[in-house]
């Protein structure tokens, strides 16, 4: 059972989005880019994961 946790767990943290959505908030932590552009990131990752699941279906 955790075997399978820590096994998704690493499978999110390597995809595509999730590491664009972490170097989206890291930047803005840093003011390098505006909130327009870091919501544009965060819906785009979330829509991304809806799409994922509506098509697995």
């Amino acid at each position: 059972m955790i075997g399978y946790r820590f096994k998704r767990l690493i499978e999110k943290l390597v995809s595509f989005k999730f590491v664009m959505f972490v170097i989206a908030t890291i930047l803005r932590c840093f003011n390098l880019i505006g909130c327009a552009e870091w919501l544009t990131v965060a819906l785009v990752v979330i829509m991304g994961r809806e799409a994922q699941k509506i098509l697995q279906r």
